[in-house]
């Protein structure tokens, strides 16, 4: 499959000898809501009110400055967790390309420098297939979160590729890639080790 604006040439640099692309795509920037955010949405809502309450209620009480500061940084943070990690999850998918080759899994994001993360297909230990998103790893998310501390907000805390339009193409070619045979029928949560 063929991605929204970049073609093969973009992984051509960090592919190894007798290396080859057998897929590669871009995450949907239109699928931004994640199971997490059944929890997130409404504690970002409390925490963002209530630091607006917090800031206008110090600034009209006629309250030290000090107090009306205080409550700023929390306003910013309450913002990011509102609307922020959202915009910011659009432009990082917009900039995130996948590929499998026949030696590894490439995910490249471009948004602030170029960022490429491999995984080895050994190091693939489970292939799971959720909603639209294909993770290599069948951890716990709240566990793992603490490779990224922004993940858990973007509901993206394991390795996988995230946000797919087509996840039934990557999830063949990476069970024939691990030797993995099937009946031919989609699985959506399986390969235990």
């Amino acid at each position: 499959m063929k991605p929204k604006r970049k073609n093969s040439a973009i992984f051509d640099a960090y592919l190894m000898d007798d290396e080859n692309i057998l897929w590669m795509d871009q995450p949907s920037s239109r699928k931004l809501l994640s199971p997490n955010d059944i929890f997130l949405i409404p504690f970002s809502l409390m925490w963002g009110g209530f630091a607006i309450f917090w800031t206008l209620s110090a600034a009209s009480s006629g309250a030290p400055f000090f107090f009306v500061l205080w409550g700023v940084p929390f306003v910013v943070v309450g913002q990011y967790f509102i609307w922020g990690r959202f915009v910011y999850k659009y432009f990082r998918r917009e900039q995130t390309f996948y590929a499998i080759t026949s030696r590894r899994v490439l995910i490249l994001s471009t948004l602030f420098n170029r960022s490429l993360t491999t995984y080895q297909l050994h190091q693939v230990t489970a292939l799971n297939w959720q909603g639209n998103n294909l993770l290599f790893d069948k951890r716990n998310p709240l566990v793992y979160s603490n490779r990224n501390n922004f993940a858990l907000w973007n509901g993206e805390t394991l390795p996988g590729f995230y946000g797919l339009n087509d996840v039934e193409t990557p999830y063949r070619i990476l069970q024939n890639l691990l030797g993995e045979q099937d009946d031919g029928a989609p699985r959506k949560s399986k390969r235990a080790s």
